[in-house]
């Protein structure tokens, strides 16, 4: 079981605790997802994003990025999120302008990310606005159960949900389930 029910965090969780869901989100996935957003403008912000997907680079699984998207498919999308143009009838309203990359980068789980992810002080500064990338989730087999969307403080568990529940349970962290 598990996929009867969903849970949503408004908290940021970090420290132990941060540590603790990151240790089972390694021990119930294959994969962890991470999105770079990038001016193009070459700012400081742009190069620290860059140098971080370098440095995670070797243990990349897939990427994919806004540059694949045109007016008839402006979306791009990763879990939890969708983002295109603001109006898909007039190519010139797009929400990003030319330069501006996102990345959605996929990542083996190895101990060095695991170390990298860590290095983050909890779930919701997966945000560019703490200098990091943005929007930490989980996978297995190819889905994703577990993912933010940071810069809301939205944080969600599609599965595993009656251990997360005992967890967040001991956390005193306080959640929704629908």
């Amino acid at each position: 079981g598990g996929n009867e029910m969903r849970i949503i965090v408004n908290q940021n969780i970090d420290g132990e605790n941060y540590s603790r869901l990151v240790d089972f989100a390694f021990a119930h996935s294959d994969a962890a997802m991470t999105v770079y957003q990038t001016s193009g403008l070459g700012s400081e912000h742009d190069a620290k994003i860059m140098e971080t997907r370098a440095l995670l680079s070797p243990y990349l699984l897939e990427s994919r990025n806004n540059s694949e998207c045109t007016p008839e498919h402006p979306e791009f999308e990763w879990p939890g999120t969708r983002i295109g143009y603001l109006d898909p009838l007039d190519p010139a309203a797009v929400f990003y302008h030319e330069d501006m990359r996102i990345y959605a980068d996929t990542y083996e789980l190895t101990d060095f990310v695991k170390d990298y992810i860590l290095s983050v002080d909890g779930f919701f500064h997966w945000t560019i606005r703490y200098g990091n990338p943005e929007d930490i989730s989980f996978f297995k087999d190819g889905r994703c159960w577990l993912f933010t969307t940071s810069h809301e403080n939205y944080l969600y568990f599609l599965d595993h949900t009656e251990e997360i529940r005992v967890m967040l349970d001991e956390m005193q962290i306080e959640y929704s389930v629908y």
